[in-house]
């Protein structure tokens, strides 16, 4: 419902495939759209000007209705909704570059 404050809590882990220097492997990012190496250190975000939404790429999205805009959900915030409809969630990467993606996001949501 349009202006209704909505919380989001999500964790999980995902890939969004290979990738080569620093990284040589498939990073695995978290909701905030961090990036991390196989040995779990930190290696910063990545964006893509081509990706669903101009974020991180591997951060929680989401949007309202099928022709919505997309917005940054990340692991944890609280909004007012933008509009009324469907709302969906994605992992934001580059539209046709989902088959190699692994991993998933447990996602809580909660009206206020």
């Amino acid at each position: 419902k349009a202006q209704e404050s909505i919380q989001f809590s999500a964790i999980g882990t995902g890939t969004y495939g290979y990738e080569g220097t620093p990284v040589n492997a498939a990073p695995i990012t978290n909701p905030d759209g961090d990036r991390f190496d196989s040995a779990g250190k930190n290696i910063g975000r990545k964006t893509d000007p081509h990706a669903i939404f101009p974020g991180p790429i591997g951060a929680l999205i989401g949007k309202i209705g099928i022709s919505g805009n997309p917005f940054l959900i990340g692991a944890g915030n609280e909004f007012p909704m933008p509009e009324s409809g469907t709302l969906f969630l994605c992992y934001n990467d580059v539209q046709g570059q989902f088959d190699d993606n692994t991993g998933g996001y447990d996602v809580s949501i909660y009206r206020r």
